[in-house]
């Protein structure tokens, strides 16, 4: 019995510690449509995360490339180099009221993710929505502190 639960735990032990990795989404970029094998991984110890990918430099050479996470703009392929370039980005959150009820704002694809403050209890909560459900209407904070269309 003891050799059961010390191997159930060592299993659980190695999805945890693999399972983040796993599950981080690709963020979105230009840099797409000239790279191959790209992975979001964690840090160990830390909460940062790199991106990396296998880049088509100008010769049309493939090489090795990592950027750290998070880029608050485009994220391009430069001769097989990963950049970060500030200013608007096109993969940005949509404008919406919900913005000045919200913090930590991100977008993976079409989902936006936030911390956003609840009328009913005055504290923030983790949330997320599909943008792509709402059509181009208004994203607000509903009194739970939840996204809604």
């Amino acid at each position: 019995m003891r050799v059961l639960a010390v191997t159930a735990f060592t299993a659980l032990l190695i999805a945890e510690v693999t399972w983040p990795a796993a599950a981080a989404e690709i963020p979105p970029g230009a840099y797409q449509n000239s790279c191959t094998d790209i992975q979001v991984q964690k840090l160990l110890g830390g909460s940062g995360r790199n991106l990396t990918a296998s880049c088509q430099k100008k010769n049309g050479k493939y090489v090795d490339a990592i950027l750290s996470l998070p880029c608050a703009g485009d994220i391009q392929n430069r001769n097989g180099k990963l950049v970060c370039v500030p200013g608007d980005n096109p993969f940005g959150p949509p404008v919406g009221s919900y913005q000045t009820m919200c913090k930590n704002i991100s977008m993976a694809g079409p989902i936006l993710r936030g911390r956003c403050r609840s009328a009913m209890s005055n504290i923030y909560v983790t949330t997320s929505i599909n943008t792509l459900d709402c059509g181009g209407a208004d994203i607000r904070v509903k009194p739970s502190g939840e996204l809604a269309c």
